[in-house]
Order: C-alpha cells, then sequence, then structure tokens
C-alpha cells in the first residue's frame, strides 16, 4: 500500500495506478488486514490521492471503498493523518455521487 501510495504522488502516477485496478487492491487489503494500522493509513493516503482525479472518485466509489475507509477511520481513531486521508477520499467521491465540484474540473 506504500507503494502505491508513493506512485501517487504524481497525476500520472494516480491515472497509472487508476488504469491497473490499485483502488479495488487497496480496498481488499483493507478489508483483510483491518487491525494494521500501518496498511490502513498507506491505503487511506493512496485512495486519497486517486480521488483527486477526475475519474478517481467514481472507481473508488464503485470499488466500496467508503465502506473499507469508514471501517478503518473506526478502528484506527487515534490516527490523524488516517483520519484526514479517509474523510479526503469520502469527499471526493461523495461530491461525485451528488454532482457537486469534482477533482480535475473547475467551477463554472
Amino acid at each position: 500500500c506504500g507503494a502505491i501510495g508513493s506512485i501517487c504522488q504524481s497525476a500520472e502516477g494516480q491515472d497509472q495506478a487508476r488504469r491497473v485496478g490499485a483502488v479495488e487492491a487497496l480496498v481488499a487489503a483493507m478489508h483483510g488486514h483491518t487491525g494494521n494500522e500501518d496498511l490502513q493509513l498507506y491505503a487511506c493516503s493512496a485512495i486519497d490521492s486517486i480521488c483527486q482525479r477526475a475519474e478517481g472518485p467514481d472507481r473508488a466509489g464503485r470499488a466500496g471503498a467508503v465502506e473499507a475507509l469508514v471501517v478503518a477511520m473506526r478502528g484506527h481513531t487515534g490516527n490523524e493523518d488516517l483520519q484526514k486521508h479517509a474523510c479526503g477520499a469520502i469527499g471526493s467521491i461523495i461530491m461525485s455521487k451528488c454532482g457537486g465540484p469534482r477533482p480535475g474540473r473547475t467551477r463554472g
């Protein structure tokens, strides 16, 4: 999860991660290792990064990321970084479903 998070630091890396199914792999890892705080943090960070691109929130929503992010937040309430990344990703997913401003696009 940390490697995917590192790749997702650039727009090109975010696009590549999305194309190869990284969100689905991250969600599966999160479900399989709910007690591993480091894995949960890196996965939340990577999903948050992927959600910054125009198609990322839709892909994350379809992959079941919201549920995995909420489980991570509930299981690791003391980790501020995890909470920040999970909230950012959930916000992007919700905004994409509600027709609000989407990452990679401007209002107008």
